[in-house]
């Protein structure tokens, strides 16, 4: 299909909002040219509440987001949206089980605080599973909008990449995270406004509300509430709500990216009103697009642009429907784009920042201090967190050209990437908090095995050869070739909605079963301030006191932790 021509109100829309994300970003640049690296990383903990909880919710609606969600729906039906019902009750328990002790502790790199409950293996096990996950998901998550912008202008993938690519490294890396903060707030006005006038616009030529329910019913989109609890069937109501749930919480609990910005406002009750609005804005944008997907569906109904070959990929339906119902409209389908763009940006530039972050603390640092003899801080500092980030922008650059190999759906890649690499660190983050049997190489051994296992499983699903459709000759017919199956195929149709449940599940018994063949913590002292005292009801004693008081300031705890050592002073042995 060629590519349909833009008008030029289309170019100035989507060519301002970049101008002027860049322009926010490069004047919290000039704000914090002599800010510290700790500003530059958590805002001096203090973050105003609102644009925090805007940032956390246009960072889940990612560019796949965006272009995926609409087109499962489209495909498979608004069962998708019952995935809401897990961000309920995932983003509830990590408000109220994992913020509070992660929050009092202080740390500015999440896997910090592994070092204080394990030992510092784990925490850089932890540390470089995070910045290669998290670079993988950028990658996607910047091919998304070049896509995008290829299938509406024909202007090159490439120069897209590049351009959004530079952009918000560049007011990342010199603004650090207040840049990041303030740009996802004017983005989220754009991404709100792309998708109602998208939703609205498409209802109209679909013609009209009662149509599009009509045609959704008739053609089976609308939500069955399969309520199977067999984890190998893709979408059931269980699968949605539990899978998913546990898949939220670990882009919550368990990345450096989000984690960053709880902690980076000046309370835990702020902190908790900041998850707590997420619930409500995340509903909102999944809603929005779910119903972007049914009106699609409603649109093309009877006339597939996939198999008319007028697209060649799912997730090239949302920019063809753009262009179809708002073509003749100057600067709507700019809008659209910039809506897209944003979402990248907003992704992106957090988890540039993110990257920084988890690099300077827990890698850079170290090896300062051991080859320098002299801790890592003041102006060098900041000029290696600017370096750092710009180096990982590049890294991001360059493996976005690599997604446009991949074969599957841009949500089922993301949503995998997360199960595989974000579910090991929710999972061992887990297994410190909750489980005070587990030991360090415990930690260490179910950090490995679930990695192993969610990515065998993962990749395996993903790269494994599909049935192919093939034209015969003889009888002029198109005919399906199934490959042949062997039994681990079975395995590999586990839901990728519970990707991130068997990381967490392999972490537990793994880590359980190492822990007690290497005698728990039998002679460990181990600080009450990094643990919830799940077995006090077996104890016949409670646990001693500690110089580490949970009612005194985050300032005073990381005081103590410089001076004690890692696990404290008199603490129980488990």
């Amino acid at each position: 299909m060629a590519s349909p021509e833009l008008h030029w109100a289309d170019y100035i829309v989507f060519t301002s909002v970049l101008l002027v994300s860049a322009f926010i970003g490069l004047l919290y640049a000039l704000k914090s040219r002599n800010a510290s690296a700790e500003e530059m990383l958590t805002g001096q903990r203090k973050l105003p509440v609102l644009p925090v909880a805007f940032s956390l919710s246009v960072s889940f609606v990612s560019a796949v987001s965006v272009l995926g969600i609409p087109a499962e729906v489209y495909a498979n039906g608004s069962d998708y949206w019952m995935v809401g019902f897990g961000f309920f009750w995932s983003l509830l328990f990590v408000g109220y089980v994992i913020l509070p002790k992660l929050y009092k502790l202080n740390i500015t790199s999440a896997y910090e605080y592994l070092e204080l409950r394990f030992n510092r293996p784990v925490r850089l096990m932890a540390s470089a599973v995070f910045l290669f996950f998290m670079i993988c998901y950028m990658a996607v998550v910047l091919y998304a909008p070049a896509l995008a912008l290829s299938q509406v202008t024909g202007l090159s993938m490439e120069v897209s990449i590049l351009t959004i690519g530079f952009i918000c490294t560049l007011y990342t890396a010199l603004g650090g995270i207040k840049a990041v903060i303030w740009t996802d707030v004017f983005q989220t006005v754009i991404i709100t406004g792309g998708l109602l006038a998208l939703l609205g616009r498409g209802t109209v030529e679909a013609g009209g509300v009662s149509q599009v329910i009509e045609k959704v019913v008739n053609g089976s989109r609308d939500a069955t509430y399969p309520m199977d609890l067999n984890p190998f069937i893709r979408h059931t109501f269980w699968t949605l709500t539990i899978g998913g749930g546990i898949g939220m919480a670990a882009i919550h609990g368990g990345n450096q990216a989000t984690l960053q910005r709880y902690m980076g406002v000046e309370s835990l009750r702020k902190s908790k009103i900041v998850l707590l609005l997420n619930i409500p804005l995340s509903e909102f944008f999944l809603a929005i697009l779910c119903l972007c997907g049914l009106v699609m569906f409603a649109y093309y109904y009877g006339r597939d642009p996939l198999k008319s070959g007028r697209i060649s990929k799912r997730d090239q339906l949302l920019p063809l429907f753009v262009m179809d119902i708002m073509g003749d409209l100057p600067g709507m389908p700019g809008l659209f784009i910039a809506a897209v763009f944003s979402a990248a940006l907003s992704t992106v530039s957090s988890g540039v920042n993110a990257l920084a972050t988890v690099a300077v603390e827990d890698f850079i640092k170290p090896i300062y201090l051991r080859t320098r003899g002299i801790a890592l801080e003041g102006r060098a500092k900041s000029i290696t967190v600017v370096v750092t980030a710009l180096v990982f922008g590049m890294l991001t650059i360059g493996a976005a050209y690599l997604s446009g190999l991949l074969s599957s759906t841009l949500l089922i890649i993301v949503v995998s990437i997360f199960g595989m690499m974000g579910g090991p660190l929710l999972g061992i983050i887990l297994l410190g908090l909750l489980c005070p049997w587990i030991n360090s190489w415990g930690a260490g051994c179910a950090l490995l095995s679930s990695l192993v296992i969610c990515m065998w499983t993962a990749i395996g699903a993903i790269t494994r050869p599909w049935p192919k459709a093939m034209f015969d000759n003889s009888t002029n017919t198109t005919v399906v070739v199934n490959p042949p199956r062997h039994a681990v195929d079975d395995w590999y149709d586990l839901s990728y909605q519970h990707y991130a449940t068997l990381a967490v599940t392999v972490c537990l018994v793994v880590g359980s079963l190492v822990s007690f063949l290497t005698s728990c913590n039998r002679g460990r002292a181990l600080n009450p301030g990094t643990f919830y005292d799940t077995l006090r009801p077996c104890r016949k004693s409670p646990l001693q006191e500690s110089t580490f008081d949970l009612e005194k300031s985050p300032q005073h705890n990381k005081a103590f932790h410089a001076s004690a050592g890692t696990y404290g002073t008199a603490n129980s042995h488990i």
